[in-house]
């Protein structure tokens, strides 16, 4: 009988901190909720915005294709190599556009370590798009940028 005593005090002490608790966020009364109202003024700069992500959109996509094709063949490569443990490999391609439009190779790095992978990619670099260059305050200027690359080479099942 105690047990049951003590049960129901518990119950009813914890419901009335939590009642209070309810109280003290909100005073008694739900909040209502505050809907941001948008402009013809933030319409016309998220279309700006867009038109911008657009253009970018329009620049990589030569790259995105490149690094596609040759991730695919490299990747084909290593399955077909010996000299690359199974595993997931990380590639980090580090490069810069020219303001000619070319792509220069600065470094790649694989995790872990695979000098096939990296000679493959480098290999394949050689033949990168060009691109268009960055600008800054109307002057070309060179622009480094980073790739990431995720080969997997998985055993036979």
């Amino acid at each position: 009988m105690r047990a049951i005593l003590l049960i129901s005090i518990l119950f009813f002490a914890v419901s009335g901190t939590a009642q209070s608790l309810k109280d003290s966020l909100f005073d008694g009364k739900p909040k209502k909720d505050q809907k941001e109202i948008i402009t013809s003024a933030q319409t016309k700069d998220s279309n700006s915005y867009r038109a911008a992500n657009n253009e970018v959109y329009t620049r990589q996509k030569p790259w995105k294709k490149f690094i596609e094709i040759n991730t695919a063949l490299i990747s084909i490569d290593v399955m077909d190599s010996k000299k690359v443990k199974y595993g997931i490999y990380d590639v980090m391609i580090e490069a810069r556009i020219e303001p000619d439009s070319t792509v220069l190779l600065e470094r790649i790095t694989c995790d872990p370590e695979s000098s096939f992978i990296v000679n493959q990619f480098s290999e394949a670099m050689k033949t990168a798009p060009k691109l268009v260059p960055s600008s800054k305050d109307g002057i070309i200027i060179p622009a480094k940028f980073k790739q990431p690359v995720s080969i997997r080479k998985l055993k036979d099942q």
